[in-house]
């Protein structure tokens, strides 16, 4: 099995190896995972072959702050329009109390972003850049692509 180094990572034909990854406190305490436990959520038919943290520091106290005031905020409601917010799933596995229902909404949902290879090495370098920003490689305004952002 070939094997290379990249970012504290190996990777070989299938991806890098998970073992490998060396977590970062700040975005498992955000996201309530570990990065073995996110990668354990990708399907086996997509290969991992970069992690990187993208977590900045300065934006992380404004993120905390956000989020308090968003569950305060939720908090205000009534338990029944809390309700009507969370997938069903959710609610017939446990029966939730209102502070319940505002935590669930203000906690961060684990979702993945698919791109063409092409695109990898500018979020990489770049991280996601929204249509109408300049590219900073190629000085080219960014379209809006798939309708919308």
């Amino acid at each position: 099995m070939k094997q290379r180094n990249f970012k504290n990572a190996m990777i070989s034909e299938k991806g890098i190896d998970i073992s490998s990854i060396q977590g970062d406190a700040t975005a498992s305490s955000v996201l309530g995972k570990l990065p073995e436990e996110i990668c354990a959520l990708i399907p086996q038919q997509f290969r991992i072959l970069h992690v990187e943290s993208v977590l900045r520091q300065d934006l992380h106290s404004k993120f905390l702050a956000c989020q308090k005031k968003i569950r305060e905020d939720l908090r205000t409601k009534s338990k029944a329009s809390l309700a009507k917010c969370v997938p069903q799933d959710i609610r017939l596995r446990r029966k939730e109390t209102l502070e319940g229902y505002a935590d669930y909404l203000a906690t961060p949902q684990l979702t993945f972003h698919g791109t063409s290879n092409r695109f990898v090495p500018s979020i990489v370098r770049y991280g996601f850049l929204k249509p109408g920003d300049l590219n900073p490689a190629t000085k080219e305004r960014l379209p809006v692509r798939c309708g919308s952002t």
